[in-house]
Protein backbone atom coordinates (compact mmCIF):
# COMPACT_ATOMS: atom_id res chain seq x y z
CA UNK A 1 0.00 0.00 0.00
CA UNK A 2 1.46 3.35 -0.97
CA UNK A 3 1.62 6.46 1.17
CA UNK A 4 -1.38 8.16 -0.51
CA UNK A 5 -3.60 5.14 0.10
CA UNK A 6 -2.57 4.97 3.76
CA UNK A 7 -3.56 8.64 4.21
CA UNK A 8 -6.86 8.01 2.45
CA UNK A 9 -7.62 4.88 4.49
CA UNK A 10 -6.70 6.70 7.70
CA UNK A 11 -9.00 9.60 6.90
CA UNK A 12 -11.88 7.31 5.94
CA UNK A 13 -11.56 5.34 9.19
CA UNK A 14 -11.70 8.57 11.13
CA UNK A 15 -14.60 9.86 9.03
CA UNK A 16 -16.59 6.72 9.90
CA UNK A 17 -16.03 7.45 13.59
CA UNK A 18 -17.00 11.11 13.09
CA UNK A 19 -20.11 10.15 11.09
CA UNK A 20 -21.31 7.78 13.80
CA UNK A 21 -20.64 10.47 16.41
CA UNK A 22 -22.54 13.03 14.30
CA UNK A 23 -25.59 10.77 14.32
CA UNK A 24 -25.52 10.69 18.12
CA UNK A 25 -25.20 14.49 18.22
CA UNK A 26 -28.34 14.74 16.09
CA UNK A 27 -30.20 12.19 18.23
CA UNK A 28 -29.32 14.00 21.45
CA UNK A 29 -29.69 17.64 20.35
CA UNK A 30 -32.25 19.16 22.66
CA UNK A 31 -30.74 22.61 23.05
CA UNK A 32 -28.36 23.74 25.73
CA UNK A 33 -30.70 22.52 28.46
CA UNK A 34 -29.32 19.04 28.75
CA UNK A 35 -26.10 17.22 29.10
CA UNK A 36 -25.77 14.06 27.07
CA UNK A 37 -25.21 10.61 28.56
CA UNK A 38 -21.74 9.29 27.81
CA UNK A 39 -23.22 5.87 27.11
CA UNK A 40 -24.73 7.38 23.94
CA UNK A 41 -21.27 7.76 22.38
CA UNK A 42 -20.63 5.18 19.64
CA UNK A 43 -16.92 5.02 20.59
CA UNK A 44 -15.03 6.05 23.68
CA UNK A 45 -14.50 9.77 24.24
CA UNK A 46 -10.79 9.76 23.35
CA UNK A 47 -11.29 7.83 20.10
CA UNK A 48 -13.83 10.40 18.91
CA UNK A 49 -11.75 13.33 20.10
CA UNK A 50 -8.65 12.00 18.32
CA UNK A 51 -10.59 11.34 15.10
CA UNK A 52 -11.96 14.88 15.09
CA UNK A 53 -8.57 16.36 15.93
CA UNK A 54 -6.65 14.33 13.34
CA UNK A 55 -9.04 15.08 10.48
CA UNK A 56 -9.10 18.76 11.47
CA UNK A 57 -5.29 18.93 11.45
CA UNK A 58 -5.06 17.11 8.12
CA UNK A 59 -7.59 19.44 6.51
CA UNK A 60 -5.64 22.48 7.73
CA UNK A 61 -2.47 21.36 5.99
CA UNK A 62 -2.20 22.54 2.36
CA UNK A 63 -0.09 19.52 1.39
CA UNK A 64 -2.85 17.12 2.48
CA UNK A 65 -5.64 19.28 1.05
CA UNK A 66 -3.92 19.13 -2.35
CA UNK A 67 -3.71 15.35 -2.12
CA UNK A 68 -7.34 15.00 -1.01
CA UNK A 69 -8.42 17.26 -3.86
CA UNK A 70 -7.02 14.66 -6.31
CA UNK A 71 -9.30 11.91 -5.00
CA UNK A 72 -12.07 10.88 -7.32
CA UNK A 73 -14.76 10.78 -4.63
CA UNK A 74 -18.07 12.58 -4.25
CA UNK A 75 -17.18 13.52 -0.68
CA UNK A 76 -14.08 15.58 -1.57
CA UNK A 77 -15.89 18.86 -2.13
CA UNK A 78 -17.70 18.61 1.20
CA UNK A 79 -14.61 17.36 3.01
CA UNK A 80 -12.68 20.46 1.92
CA UNK A 81 -15.56 22.86 2.61
CA UNK A 82 -15.75 25.43 5.38
CA UNK A 83 -19.06 23.85 6.40
CA UNK A 84 -17.33 20.56 7.19
CA UNK A 85 -14.47 22.29 9.03
CA UNK A 86 -17.02 24.17 11.16
CA UNK A 87 -18.90 20.94 11.90
CA UNK A 88 -15.64 19.33 13.06
CA UNK A 89 -15.03 22.26 15.40
CA UNK A 90 -18.58 22.14 16.76
CA UNK A 91 -18.42 18.37 17.23
CA UNK A 92 -15.15 18.74 19.10
CA UNK A 93 -16.70 21.23 21.52
CA UNK A 94 -19.89 19.16 21.90
CA UNK A 95 -17.79 16.41 23.43
CA UNK A 96 -17.95 18.44 26.65
CA UNK A 97 -21.68 17.72 26.84
CA UNK A 98 -21.18 13.96 27.21
CA UNK A 99 -21.02 13.17 30.89
CA UNK A 100 -21.80 10.38 33.32
CA UNK A 101 -25.27 9.02 32.56
CA UNK A 102 -26.63 9.63 36.04
CA UNK A 103 -25.51 13.27 35.92
CA UNK A 104 -27.00 13.69 32.44
CA UNK A 105 -30.28 12.30 33.73
CA UNK A 106 -30.25 14.79 36.62
CA UNK A 107 -29.97 17.64 34.11
CA UNK A 108 -32.96 16.18 32.27
CA UNK A 109 -35.06 16.01 35.43
CA UNK A 110 -34.02 19.55 36.28
CA UNK A 111 -35.04 20.75 32.82
CA UNK A 112 -38.47 19.10 33.06
CA UNK A 113 -39.01 20.64 36.49
CA UNK A 114 -37.88 24.03 35.16
CA UNK A 115 -40.36 23.87 32.29
CA UNK A 116 -43.17 23.38 34.76
CA UNK A 117 -42.36 26.67 36.49
CA UNK A 118 -41.57 29.10 33.67
CA UNK A 119 -44.06 31.62 32.42
CA UNK A 120 -45.36 32.07 28.90
CA UNK A 121 -43.21 35.21 28.65
CA UNK A 122 -40.00 33.22 28.60
CA UNK A 123 -40.75 30.49 26.07
CA UNK A 124 -43.53 29.57 23.75
CA UNK A 125 -45.26 26.57 25.34
CA UNK A 126 -45.31 24.81 21.96
CA UNK A 127 -41.51 25.04 21.83
CA UNK A 128 -41.21 23.48 25.26
CA UNK A 129 -43.67 20.72 24.40
CA UNK A 130 -41.76 20.00 21.18
CA UNK A 131 -38.44 19.74 23.07
CA UNK A 132 -39.95 17.48 25.74
CA UNK A 133 -41.59 15.24 23.11
CA UNK A 134 -38.26 14.90 21.29
CA UNK A 135 -36.50 14.08 24.54
CA UNK A 136 -39.17 11.54 25.45
CA UNK A 137 -38.57 9.75 22.12
CA UNK A 138 -34.87 9.49 22.87
CA UNK A 139 -33.69 6.07 24.06
CA UNK A 140 -31.15 7.82 26.28
CA UNK A 141 -33.75 9.27 28.64
CA UNK A 142 -36.57 6.72 28.47
CA UNK A 143 -35.91 5.14 31.88
CA UNK A 144 -35.57 8.40 33.79
CA UNK A 145 -38.38 9.00 36.24
CA UNK A 146 -39.38 12.60 36.78
CA UNK A 147 -39.44 13.73 40.38
CA UNK A 148 -38.66 16.77 42.44
CA UNK A 149 -34.95 17.19 42.99
CA UNK A 150 -33.53 17.62 46.45
CA UNK A 151 -31.51 20.75 47.20
CA UNK A 152 -28.35 18.66 47.04
CA UNK A 153 -29.34 17.39 43.58
CA UNK A 154 -30.18 20.92 42.40
CA UNK A 155 -26.75 22.04 43.57
CA UNK A 156 -25.24 19.06 41.75
CA UNK A 157 -27.01 20.08 38.52
CA UNK A 158 -25.56 23.58 38.80
CA UNK A 159 -22.09 22.13 39.29
CA UNK A 160 -22.60 19.80 36.32
CA UNK A 161 -23.60 22.72 34.09
CA UNK A 162 -20.63 24.77 35.28
CA UNK A 163 -18.32 21.85 34.64
CA UNK A 164 -19.67 21.41 31.11
CA UNK A 165 -19.17 25.11 30.37
CA UNK A 166 -15.59 24.96 31.65
CA UNK A 167 -14.91 21.85 29.60
CA UNK A 168 -16.38 23.57 26.52
CA UNK A 169 -14.08 26.55 27.06
CA UNK A 170 -11.06 24.24 27.20
CA UNK A 171 -12.10 22.48 24.02
CA UNK A 172 -12.64 25.82 22.25
CA UNK A 173 -9.11 26.80 23.28
CA UNK A 174 -7.80 23.51 21.89
CA UNK A 175 -9.56 24.19 18.57
CA UNK A 176 -7.95 27.64 18.44
CA UNK A 177 -4.53 26.07 19.00
CA UNK A 178 -5.19 23.52 16.25
CA UNK A 179 -6.22 26.28 13.85
CA UNK A 180 -2.95 28.05 14.45
CA UNK A 181 -0.62 25.12 13.98
CA UNK A 182 2.18 25.82 11.47
CA UNK A 183 1.35 24.82 7.92
CA UNK A 184 3.45 22.20 6.15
Amino acid sequence: MNYDNRIRDNIYKKLNIITDYGKVIEETSFGDFLARPISALPYDYDTIKNALKNVFIILHQPIYREEINKWNDEIVEYLLSNEFIESLKAGYVYLADFIDDEDAHLTYISFINFTKTISNNVYNNNDIIKIINNIDKSPYYKNVSIRELSEIEKDRVNKIRSSILEHRKLLVEEVEILENLPKM
